[in-house]
């Protein structure tokens, strides 16, 4: 399969996102560990690892059982990508208490509105080369909120991003 090590790669770095969030727990010690905003980050990183390694392991299974039918498999992970990260938006991307600024509000919404887009272009061309720019672009959420999980531990954070 093109792009076999690349999949195989990101379903490990996904599954390793969601892992540390459990290092993140133990770790935080501070009287806000369990903040709206915390618990959203910790939410969001997981589901995202997830996804990742879903997508990721789930291309490589499903181009062996479709019998190498390579444009199959790639609408059929974008797919789920597209499944999953709706799902995620409705319920995490409402405005509210994770929420204190509606500037990174809007910003979320429109980062994750580009990445639901190439998504969709993903799965009617079923471009390999696509799917994996999509699939990095998604990487950026869970690090970015890794980001400003640091940021805020180190005493340089505003309430601007969950």
């Amino acid at each position: 399969m093109p792009g076999e090590f690349f999949f195989m790669a990101l379903g490990g770095l996904g599954v390793s996102l969601a892992g540390f969030v459990g290092i993140i727990t133990a770790l935080d010690r501070s009287h806000d560990a369990r903040s709206i905003i915390s618990m959203w980050r910790l939410r969001n990183i997981v589901w995202a690892g997830f996804t990742l390694t879903i997508v990721g392991f789930g291309i490589v299974a499903v181009y062996a059982v479709t019998g190498d039918e390579l444009d199959t498999a790639v609408r059929i992970a974008a797919l789920f990508a597209i499944l999953a990260n709706g799902i995620r938006s409705l319920i995490e991307f409402r405005p509210g208490p994770a929420w204190p600024s509606r500037k990174g509000w809007a910003v979320a919404i429109l980062l994750e509105g580009i990445v639901l887009a190439g998504l969709v272009a993903t799965a009617l061309t079923t471009q390999v080369g696509l799917l994996q720019l999509m699939l990095i672009f998604q990487l950026g959420f869970p690090l970015s909120i890794f980001f400003f999980t640091i940021r805020d531990a180190a005493g340089g954070g505003s309430d601007e991003t969950p």
